[in-house]
């Protein structure tokens, strides 16, 4: 009898520990789930934002723009053509 008692008692708690484990498994896996929304909700921004900033640097605007004022380039008064044939006749183009 006391050895079905003392049996009894340790499956109940066994049984005790497996629910309570079970539960807090449970609520880490919210967590872990809840910060896992956030970082996707943060990295979907940060690509937005990237998006936005790759369109705007690779822009033929911008790249433009940048030529002319930090680089001192304009367009040229004269193009040359030269033609890859014998005779090497220059072509003058304005």
């Amino acid at each position: 009898m006391k050895k079905a008692f003392w049996l009894f008692v340790a499956a109940f708690f066994g049984v005790l520990f497996f629910m309570i484990w079970e539960g807090v498994e449970v609520v880490n896996y919210g967590y872990r789930m809840n910060r896992l929304r956030r970082e996707i909700t943060q990295l979907r921004e940060e690509n937005a934002f990237f998006r936005e900033e790759y369109c705007r640097v690779t822009s033929l605007k911008r790249i433009e723009e940048v030529a002319r004022t930090k680089l001192g380039m304009k367009d040229p008064a004269t193009v040359i053509y030269v033609s890859a044939k014998t005779d090497r006749k220059l072509i003058k183009a304005e």
